[in-house]
């Protein structure tokens, strides 16, 4: 897989009867050869965790995964699970955004929120070249 260079999530909250606001997240991703593409969509519902992070972490799991491998189990931020084998970990769930930032940074990133509304949320991620 090409390097990422650059993220930018958006994030619409939809709202639902039974669980209230849900966030359904759209990344589009830069390459370090400057071909871009848009993810799927991520969805998630219910109550009593964090649905934001929740989401990201399907976006990390996804695209982001292969930034895991070979590193030190002892160094990793929390949310970031890394096995005692040499297979990529993966990234936690329901953890929360300030997480997030850290684990971006951990990984050589920097993670800002560039715009908020009432219903929506975006996210710039850029990586170190």
């Amino acid at each position: 897989m090409k390097k990422i260079t650059r993220m930018t999530i958006n994030v619409e909250w939809i709202k639902s009867r039974q669980w209230g606001f849900n966030p359904h997240l759209a990344a589009l991703i830069i390459l370090a050869d400057g071909t871009a593409f848009r993810t799927k969509v991520y969805k998630c519902s219910g109550c009593g965790y964090d649905k934001e992070s929740t989401v990201i972490s399907m976006l990390f799991n996804e695209h982001l995964r292969d930034r895991l491998k070979h590193r030190r189990k002892i160094t990793a931020p929390y949310g970031v699970y890394l096995p005692s084998n040499d297979s990529a970990g993966y990234y936690g769930d329901g953890i929360g955004i300030d997480c997030y930032c850290r684990i971006v940074a951990w990984l050589g990133g920097k993670m800002t929120h560039t715009a908020a509304g009432k219903y929506f949320d975006v996210y710039e991620i850029k990586f170190k070249s």
